[in-house]
């Protein structure tokens, strides 16, 4: 994942927008619709930066995003003139729309992973989507110790049968954690008092 938010150039104007795509693609666990219909009213810069994100069903959860991606995002948003009176313009466009389309997004990540496997072919063997990348921040957040049921909030899962999928690339992990803890305690735990998903620590 490292070496895929390294790849696009910050010299071009669509180096710089995948660039912030990819990184705000990771660091949400967005779905890839989602990324597309995030406007520039979902996303509230303080010293938290909340995203709100418009899930499956017109389901919407709220997560805090590390300061990192919220500064590319402040950024993107500046150089492209986004922020003024109307807060419904899409914070990602194509080059022929203004907003994206899944196959779009698809072909960004296909783009990177392609050249991440001329550089790395020890790293990338398999095909890779931009759900991988949700794949991928939900491993780790697992494997750093955080508690399922806050995966499953920060997702948007409705089950947490859905978070052990995304989990289940490491039955280790899993099964430690379903051994030493139980995930069903403490619903709530996982949102601080405004409601908001609370973003895990090692990705500030």
């Amino acid at each position: 994942m490292s070496l895929l938010l390294r790849l696009p150039s910050s010299n071009t104007k669509i180096g710089k927008r995948d660039k912030v795509m990819l990184s705000t693609l990771y660091a949400s666990g967005a779905r890839a619709q989602e990324l597309c219909d995030l406007t520039v009213g979902d996303v509230r810069f303080g010293k938290e930066t909340v995203m709100t994100l418009h899930g499956k069903g017109g389901k919407m959860r709220t997560i805090v995003i590390p300061d990192k991606c919220a500064i590319l995002l402040k950024v993107h948003i500046g150089q492209n003139k986004l922020i003024g009176a109307d807060y419904q313009r899409h914070i990602f466009s194509s080059q022929t729309h203004e907003h994206m389309t899944i196959s779009c997004v698809e072909a960004v990540v296909k783009k990177y992973v392609r050249m991440a496997k001329g550089l790395r072919p020890d790293l990338f063997r398999e095909h890779y989507t931009p759900h991988s990348f949700r794949h991928t921040i939900a491993y780790h957040m697992l494997e750093s110790g955080i508690p399922l049921p806050v995966i499953k909030t920060f997702l948007g899962h409705v089950s947490i049968s859905s978070t052990l999928i995304y989990a289940s690339a490491n039955f280790d992990l899993v099964s430690k954690y379903l051994r030493d803890k139980n995930p069903y305690a403490d619903q709530d735990a996982e949102l601080d008092q405004s409601g908001v998903s609370i973003m895990p620590h090692f990705l500030r």
